[in-house]
C-alpha cells in the first residue's frame, strides 16, 4: 500500500517527491529508490527510506549458465550506502522486524510507529510533523472491523501495542539524529 501526505496531488507510479518510501524489505525499498532515476530531482528534499532489514524476495540481478544471481542483506545496505557516498541526501532507518515476532500482517502498524518517532526525532522544517496521537488514531480507524466487540478490542489493542513497539524501537536508537544509517 503506498500512502502518501502531501498539499499536492501526486500522479504515477514511481514515487517523485516523497520524503519517505517504506518498504516492506530492503528489496521492495529498493525499487523505489533505484526506479526513480534521477535522484536530486526524484527527491529534492532528500529521501528517508524505512524498511525491515531483512530480504523477503529478492530482485533477480543476473541469470547465467551458473544460475540466478540475488542481491543478499549486505549487498543491499551496500548499494543504499553507495546512493550516500554519491553525495545524495538518503537516509536509511532499517528495523529488524522478526526480533519482536509480530505476525507480518502487522508491519504496516510498526512502520508507522518509526516513521511517526522518526518525524518526531528529527525535528526538521522541512517535513510535518506526524504527532503520536494522531498516527495511532490513523492505525486504529483502519483496523478491519469484527462481528464481535470483544474481538474488535483485541485486534486494536495488538495494532496499538505493535505501533508502540515500532515508534519504542525508533526512540532508542543512540546514534547522532543526523545519522545517515539508522539500524535498530
Amino acid at each position: 500500500m503506498d500512502v502518501m501526505i502531501r498539499e499536492h496531488e501526486v500522479r504515477g507510479s514511481v514515487p517523485y517527491n516523497v520524503d519517505y518510501i517504506n518498504g516492506y524489505d530492503l528489496s521492495e525499498a529498493w525499487r523505489g529508490v533505484f526506479t526513480a532515476g534521477d535522484f536530486a530531482v526524484a527527491f529534492p528534499r532528500g529521501l528517508t527510506v524505512v524498511a525491515d532489514f531483512y530480504v523477503d524476495e529478492p530482485i533477480l540481478v543476473t541469470a547465467s549458465r551458473n544460475g540466478p544471481r540475488y542481491l543478499t542483506r549486505d549487498e543491499y545496505l551496500k548499494r543504499y550506502e553507495e546512493v550516500i557516498d554519491e553525495g545524495h541526501d538518503l537516509r536509511l532507518v532499517f528495523y529488524d522486524y522478526k526480533k519482536h515476532k509480530f505476525r507480518n500482517i502487522l508491519k504496516g502498524p510498526f512502520s508507522l510507529g518509526v516513521i511517526a518517532a522518526d518525524l518526531n526525532i528529527r525535528q526538521d522544517d522541512r517535513f510535518i510533523i506526524l504527532p503520536k496521537k494522531a498516527a495511532m488514531e490513523g492505525i486504529l480507524n483502519n483496523v478491519p472491523k469484527m462481528k464481535n466487540p470483544a474481538a474488535d478490542a483485541k485486534i486494536k489493542r495488538l495494532n496499538r501495542d505493535v505501533f508502540e513497539s515500532g515508534y519504542a524501537a525508533r526512540k532508542q536508537f543512540a546514534g547522532a539524529r543526523d545519522a545517515k544509517v539508522i539500524l535498530i
